[in-house]
């Protein structure tokens, strides 16, 4: 990762955990924002392995912010995702 990939990462994890902090699920606008965040996430971070969470002593960004949102707010009109 460059400084500039490092720096919008961050700026995308607090974004996300902005959206979801004050969340609008029936506002067709904010899943549309909120999912533009997480595919966006989802390009600059790379898979994490179960090393990297014990190494981090809990759960990845990916898992937090992508992951999960996506599981507690699926795109409107698809089902939830299964959890794993």
């Amino acid at each position: 990762m460059t400084p500039a990939t490092i720096r919008r990462k961050s700026q995308l994890v607090e974004a996300i955990r902005s959206a979801v902090a004050e969340p609008e699920p029936g506002s067709p606008d904010w899943r549309a924002r909120l999912h533009a965040l997480v595919d966006e996430l989802d390009e600059l971070e790379p898979p994490f392995t179960g090393y990297d969470v014990s190494r981090f002593n809990g759960p990845s960004s990916r898992t937090t912010c992508i992951d999960q949102v996506r599981e507690s707010f699926p795109r409107a009109g698809s089902p939830p995702l299964a959890r794993r």
